[in-house]
């Protein structure tokens, strides 16, 4: 008499499907291969923290693109029109820079070390 309808349960996620398989096919990873995806990007940010900090420990000469790669109007954006006239690590900080946003634009390429086997690319 008179009593409302439990609400329906939330839809379920779909599996999602990897790119090496065939469309309709719902493959999902595995936990290892989950776990192998985890410790790589881990190692690829323990590589770029390191070379990061061997810029910062040596005052390496540095070149931007000189393009601002940030979405205009963003508090980064405006950090990175303050620093990518730096040509050396102690500069960047100097204008404001920080460690994380080193990181970050190192790891993306926006920043070489002049002179590095990186830069003759």
């Amino acid at each position: 008499e008179g009593g409302e309808a439990a609400p329906a349960p939330p839809p379920k996620k779909k599996p999602r499907r990897r790119k090496d398989t065939a469309p309709g096919t719902a493959v999902t990873d595995t936990e290892a291969e989950k776990e192998a995806a985890k410790e790589a990007k881990k190692e690829a940010a323990r590589v770029v923290s390191e070379a990061v900090q061997d810029l910062k420990t040596r005052n390496a000469p540095i070149r931007w693109t000189q393009d601002n790669p940030k979405r205009p109007g963003t508090a980064s954006a405006d950090r990175y029109d303050a620093y990518k006239g730096a040509t050396t690590a102690s500069e960047y900080f100097a204008r404001g820079g920080s460690m994380a946003d080193l990181k970050n634009d190192y790891a993306h390429g926006y920043v070489v070390e002049v002179g590095a086997a990186a830069d003759a690319a």
